[in-house]
């Protein structure tokens, strides 16, 4: 009998160097609600995923990802995708790695705590996503490393969107929920106290890690979630208004 073949990737777990190695286990795609024809044929699936189980090499734990694959994908392609092709992220003629594409769900270690907190997911730049995940490492461990981490994906997200680094209030400008450029700015505040000692009590602490991560994620929802949401909606209500006028004719 052939021996079976053995895939590994490197990297996001909590407990281990990014150098350490974990052992693909298996695989599952999952998929968002399917979108049938106007002639009421199978269309596409909306919003693709593949969760992998790892055991990392270093501390044994079992750990859970989420890998972005595509937005919209057609049945058949769907119904044949192996949960392996996300080792296709990591070699030469790929722009993105696996850790780029995907969010830690969960680790079975018991020193983890329970459910880790996933990732942003695109559309979300990879810039942005790469170092909040980076900071989602760190969160427990250094609040103050969570906070300057989380400053400096802010700047990313700036830095995407054309807005000077002194010029927040933009956010609220081209965004219209009021208090966005307030979180913000709130972030940059924290991160200032963390990269500098004066003193105790300019420490973060670990409520205010939280308070920082549940802003910036606010932040990302209105910025890039919910106007891509947004748009995907009109585009299916406009087809579905065109479906609807080719069958008065």
């Amino acid at each position: 009998m052939a021996k079976k073949e053995s895939f590994y990737q490197v990297g996001l777990c909590r407990h281990c160097s990014d150098k350490t190695r974990q052992l693909f286990l298996d695989g599952i795609n999952e998929c968002s609600e399917e979108i049938p024809h106007d002639d009421g044929r199978r269309y596409v699936y909306g919003d693709v995923h593949t969760l992998s189980f790892f055991r990392c090499d270093g501390c044994k734990g079992i750990l859970i990802y989420r890998t972005y694959y595509a937005d919209a994908v057609d049945i058949a392609e769907a119904d044949k995708l192996d949960p392996k092709w996300i080792f296709r992220l990591n070699n030469f003629e790929s722009e993105s790695s696996f850790t780029d594409c995907s969010s830690l769900l969960y680790s079975t270690n018991k020193d983890a705590g329970e459910r880790i907190e996933a990732g942003l997911d695109p559309p979300t730049p990879e810039p942005v996503r790469s170092i909040y995940n980076e900071a989602l490492a760190v969160k427990d461990r250094s609040p103050n490393a969570f906070a300057m981490l989380v400053g400096k994906a802010l700047e990313a997200m700036q830095k995407d969107l054309g807005i000077p680094r002194r010029q927040l209030e933009e956010l609220e400008s081209r965004f219209s929920p009021h208090g966005l450029t307030q979180l913000a700015v709130r972030i940059k505040d924290w991160r200032n106290a963390a990269a500098h000692y004066d003193a105790p009590t300019d420490n973060v602490s670990a409520e205010q890690a939280a308070d920082i991560n549940a802003f910036f994620r606010l932040i990302a929802e209105y910025v890039y979630v919910l106007p891509d949401k947004l748009e995907k909606a009109r585009a299916k209500v406009e087809l579905d208004v065109d479906a609807a006028v080719d069958g008065i004719h």
